[in-house]
C-alpha cells in the first residue's frame, strides 16, 4: 500500500497519516526498515497535524538506527539520515512528548556516529522536556562517565532505576 501512494496522483486528503504510521509500525515489527522509512516519511508529507508529522519523523529516524544498527556496509550513511529525521522531529515542536524522544533518540545517533560531544547536551535536553524519562536518564548517565564523571553518572542511572528503567 505504501508503495502505490504518490502525491502526484493521490489528493493529500485523501491519505490518513496516522494509517501510515500504524503501518510503518508493522514494518518495524517484522523488521523491515526501509519500508518502515519510506512509510514514515509518506506519513510525515502527507499529515495535517503537527504530532502525526513529529511522530512520524521519530519513527523514520528510529528505523534508520535499526538499520545502521544491522548494516555490514553503509552504516554511518544509515546514522546520519537517523540524526536528520530525529532533527526534523525537533524541529516541529520542541518541547513536546515527541520532542524528548527525538532528542533522546538523537543523542544515542550522535554518539553512535561519533559526535559524542553533543550527544550529552541532547540526552540532557531530552530530561529538560520530560523529567520522568528514563531512558534519556540512563542515556545521560552513559554519556557523563564517557566523560569520566562517574559520581554523575551514577546519580543519573539511579533516577533512570528509579523511573522503571530495568534494561542492562
Amino acid at each position: 500500500l505504501p508503495d502505490l501512494l504518490d502525491e502526484a496522483a493521490i489528493p493529500k486528503e485523501a491519505v490518513d497519516a496516522e494509517d501510515l504510521l500504524e503501518i510503518g509500525i508493522a514494518y518495524m515489527g517484522i523488521q523491515r526498515f526501509e519500508q518502515a522509512t519510506d512509510t514514515f516519511e509518506r506519513a510525515a508529507r502527507f499529515a495535517d497535524d503537527d504530532g502525526v508529522r513529529q511522530e512520524a519523523w521519530v519513527n523514520k529516524g528510529a528505523a534508520h538506527s535499526e538499520l545502521a544498527a544491522v548494516a555490514e556496509s553503509n552504516e554511518m550513511a544509515e546514522w546520519d539520515a537517523a540524526i536528520g529525521a530525529f532533527r526534523e522531529a525537533i524541529h516541529i515542536d520542541d518541547d513536546s512528548e515527541h520532542a524528548a524522544t527525538a532528542e533522546n533518540n538523537l543523542a544515542h545517533a550522535l554518539w553512535a556516529f561519533g559526535t559524542d560531544g553533543e550527544a550529552l547536551e541532547h540526552a540532557e535536553r531530552a530530561i529538560e522536556i520530560d523529567e520522568r524519562f528514563a531512558e534519556a536518564w540512563f542515556n545521560r548517565a552513559f554519556f557523563l562517565n564517557e566523560r569520566g564523571l562517574a559520581e554523575q553518572a551514577l546519580e543519573s542511572v539511579e533516577n533512570a532505576i528509579r523511573l522503571g528503567y530495568r534494561t542492562a
